[in-house]
């Protein structure tokens, strides 16, 4: 599996994005092996979005259902290697930017909280 399906981990070729066959059957049934194996951790995960920054979890659901569809269209050979590689590290990206921008809007939003309390705290210490 680790031979075509792009990993991240900077053994990846560029050949990756370019492989333009389906997974074998076998290949197909490892997969699925593996995706069975991983969804217990992947539940802990989902749960603990819960309590990360405001908005983040929209950001990792979607990135779940943007990956769970490309695995399953690779699980019924429906598309080659190379564009499920892709479409996965799209993916990825897309989920890093929705990430970075809810955690910088849940950062604006303490800020001004921050801001408001400041302001009242002056006005009352003027009002005294």
């Amino acid at each position: 599996m680790k031979r075509r399906l792009w990993v991240g981990d900077g053994t990846d070729s560029a050949s990756k994005l370019t492989d333009p066959l389906p997974l074998t059957q076998a290949e197909r049934d490892a997969l699925a092996r593996y995706t069975a194996s991983v969804l217990p951790c992947r539940q802990i995960v989902a749960e603990h979005d819960g309590t990360d920054a405001v908005g983040v979890m929209p950001a990792s659901q979607t990135f779940r259902a943007r990956t769970d569809e490309i695995r399953a269209k690779l699980e019924a050979g429906e598309i080659a290697v190379g564009v499920a590689n892709r479409l996965q590290m799209q993916a990825w990206e897309d989920f890093r930017i929705g990430q970075a921008q809810a955690k910088s809007a849940a950062a604006d939003e303490i800020d001004a909280s921050r801001q408001a309390a400041a302001t009242a705290l002056l006005q009352n210490g003027n009002r005294q």
